[in-house]
């Protein structure tokens, strides 16, 4: 057995490996009811054990998705940069992290003796984003592209799979940071805290990309990669210090919108105008490394790989015969990519493609278990033969279902087994979920769900999307039957 454990980032989380089988992954979040959490995860690492019947006893490897060394310098790096007192705040954060991963605290946190402190080891951010999408992808041999805020100091990495082994092939590092830009114009736009990115991408629907060219002004090519220029974002690298723009974008731009401020046409496209940019400067990268390695096959991976919108221009542009991103490629896949790196180091060199098969690896519920909970929280419960007609019945006649089954996603997405289901045929139902469930902007879009063999008739592609990280446009003639899931850009 061998534990990942993802830790000194957000969406921290813990996966199992068993041999070369990933047969447990569960973000701290879904246990601490924490969004986003950067917490130790503690109760993912139980739950992993726990679901083999093994203690810390049986590990082989702890295996952690950080470079202390490389981490500390970016961190050192930073205070540099900032305030006094920004400086001693990033300082504390940081020291909080290195030691919570000291080997010999990591095993005493796991119970063991502090001679098993050799069986920690540390990978990379961006070697385990990579892992973590090339070794469950089935393939022999692939070009990787990471591309998120930061790890350590690294933005956008490529590397070239080839049976077991990952070579690197060239990089980015910070500040050049697309994954940082986008966060900054979020915040720019008026919209702070995590996972907002969501929300500009789906802002960007609604607007005209207008302001293409001012973004293009602010990155220059070194090879295939973009290079931020340094006037334009002020970055920050830690959950303390957010990015925000710099005076450069300020004066293209014009002053930042405040949160509940009017938002204006003029907000909304440079909202458009961001996503266009991204788009266009994804697909010349994703062209460069198709030219670099001369692979045929991507894996993709890292916080940009959740951008659905730009995902469809990556598939839809055929620069790859195929394209492969993994349902957690956000940091709660790194957990993954570590236990698979530390088997490789190990050389072993067999692998399943255990994504082929399911994503859900997270915690399940038997029966007794529900019934339990329904009663603690004083609410009516009846078993029913078949769920599945109840459930259609019910959606029919206009409810929103709460649907739980088997085992918890792992990654961002709800995949079916902890999903909110209404009848997409409602038009007024988006506004209902967004305004009194979800609580959220209004403009936020739904995800259909599709038969596979009906993806061809309702959709202007016919591949499956089984992660729910690409977006497809809807056939004209379906549009006005499911209206809840369709966008104003289609």
């Amino acid at each position: 057995y061998r534990l990942g454990i993802g830790f000194g980032t957000h969406d921290t989380s813990a996966s199992l490996l068993r041999d070369s089988t990933i047969v447990a992954a569960v973000e701290e979040e879904r246990l601490s009811r924490q969004k986003r959490t950067t917490a130790f995860p503690a109760r993912s690492i139980a739950y992993c054990l726990d679901s083999q019947n093994i203690s810390s006893d049986d590990l082989d490897a702890i295996a952690l998705p950080i470079d202390p060394r490389e981490y500390a310098k970016t961190i050192a790096y930073i205070c540099d940069q900032s305030s006094v007192i920004q400086a001693a705040e990033q300082a504390r954060y940081a020291a909080t992290v290195l030691n919570a991963i000291d080997p010999t605290v990591i095993v005493q946190t796991l119970g063991l003796p502090v001679t098993k402190a050799r069986q920690v080891r540390f990978y990379r951010h961006h070697l385990a984003h990579a892992a973590s999408a090339y070794y469950p992808s089935g393939l022999a041999r692939a070009a990787v592209l990471v591309i998120d805020g930061v790890g350590e100091s690294d933005t956008i990495t490529v590397f070239r799979g080839q049976d077991s082994e990952l070579h690197f092939v060239c990089g980015s590092h910070f500040p050049h940071s697309l994954g940082k830009l986008y966060s900054a114009v979020c915040r720019y736009l008026g919209f702070s805290g995590h996972s907002k990115e969501g929300t500009v991408m789906g802002l960007a629907g609604y607007g005209t990309p207008c302001y293409t060219a001012e973004f293009r002004s602010l990155i220059r090519w070194d090879g295939i990669l973009p290079r931020i220029e340094p006037t334009a974002i002020a970055f920050g690298i830690t959950p303390l210090q957010p990015s925000i723009v710099g005076e450069e974008f300020l004066r293209l731009f014009g002053r930042s919108r405040r949160e509940g401020e009017l938002l204006t046409q003029h907000h909304i496209n440079i909202a458009a105008s961001l996503q266009a940019f991204l788009e266009d400067t994804l697909l010349r990268i994703a062209k460069g490394v198709r030219e670099l390695t001369g692979e045929v096959a991507l894996c993709y991976a890292g916080g940009v790989a959740l951008n659905c919108s730009a995902n469809r221009h990556l598939h839809e542009a055929r620069i790859f015969n195929s394209v492969f991103i993994p349902p957690a490629a956000n940091d709660a896949g790194l957990s993954i990519g570590a236990a698979y790196l530390s088997l490789v180091e190990d050389g072993r060199d067999e692998f399943q493609n255990s994504y082929s098969v399911s994503p859900y690896l997270g915690v399940g519920f038997d029966s007794q278990e529900i019934l339990q909970a329904a009663a603690e929280y004083g609410l009516q419960s009846q078993r029913v033969s078949s769920p599945a007609k109840v459930a259609a019945r019910l959606l029919a006649s206009g409810e929103v279902i709460g649907w739980v089954q088997g085992r918890c996603e792992i990654g961002p997405r709800a995949l079916g087994n902890r999903s909110l289901l209404a009848d997409p045929r409602r038009s007024d139902i988006k506004d209902i979920l967004n305004a009194l469930i979800k609580k959220r902007e209004d403009f936020r879009p739904f995800a259909p769900s599709v038969l596979s063999e009906m993806v061809g008739d309702v959709f202007e592609r016919s591949d499956d999307s089984p992660f729910m990280l690409d977006a497809y446009l809807v056939r004209a003639e379906w549009r006005d039957r499911i209206p809840a899931v369709v966008h104003v850009d289609g």
